[in-house]
């Protein structure tokens, strides 16, 4: 019969054993001890998944601001330029001069014909003394309402000035797109005029 001191160095040869076996395994076979995973308990500090506890954190927030605007806002910030010719601000004896994609001024006074001008690809309007002292085109009406009596503002190869209703074609009628009595009854006021090979701010009606 065995005493209760056989059973524990029984168990403890056991042990050894085991022990020694277990070592021979993993020597023989080259597996590595067991371990824990290392973002078992707690998470890694380098983890890339959201940490919603984190100051600011928020694993639902949408992607940051880039400062870059839309497509809306980048055309509502682009420029625009109106080709109609425009109604007359100043006295309606002053000659329009320019508008549209150029700067505008109103021809009065001492320089009541406008000039227009292109340098180098450059068109430029200007007010001048009179129609031979314009260097370029010369626009000495840009509606009826710049010419005298029964005379209409009409368009020729050489100048806009006001003439007689026989000596104006309907497409050569220099109007404004928001007065019809200045195109004859049915005709829009959306023919834009060529100068110099240059799409000015003037309109003409239609033929």
């Amino acid at each position: 019969m065995r005493t209760g001191r056989d059973v524990r160095s029984a168990m403890g040869r056991a042990g050894i054993l085991l022990t020694l076996l277990l070592g021979g395994c993993t020597a023989v076979l080259g597996l590595d001890a067991p371990k824990l995973a290392p973002c078992q308990d707690g998470g890694c500090g380098d983890s890339t998944v959201a940490d919603d506890s984190a100051p600011g954190g928020d694993a639902d927030a949408g992607p940051l601001e880039t400062g870059v605007d839309s497509g809306a806002d980048a055309a509502d910030s682009a420029p625009t330029c109106d080709n109609a010719a425009a109604d007359a601000v100043a006295a309606l004896s002053a000659v329009q001069c320019g508008g549209g994609c150029f700067p505008v001024v109103y021809c009065t006074g001492s320089t009541p014909v406008c000039c227009q001008t292109t340098t180098g690809g450059v068109t430029t309007y200007a007010c001048t003394a009179s129609e031979t002292s314009c260097t370029g085109y010369p626009i000495a009406c840009a509606n009826d309402d710049n010419c005298p009596g029964t005379e209409i503002c009409c368009h020729f190869n050489t100048k806009i000035t006001c003439d007689t209703t026989a000596n104006c074609q309907t497409n050569e009628l220099v109007c404004r797109p928001t007065v019809t009595a200045d195109c004859p009854a049915g005709k829009a006021c959306n023919v834009p005029i060529t100068i110099d090979g240059v799409t000015s701010p003037y309109l003409a009606c239609q033929p």
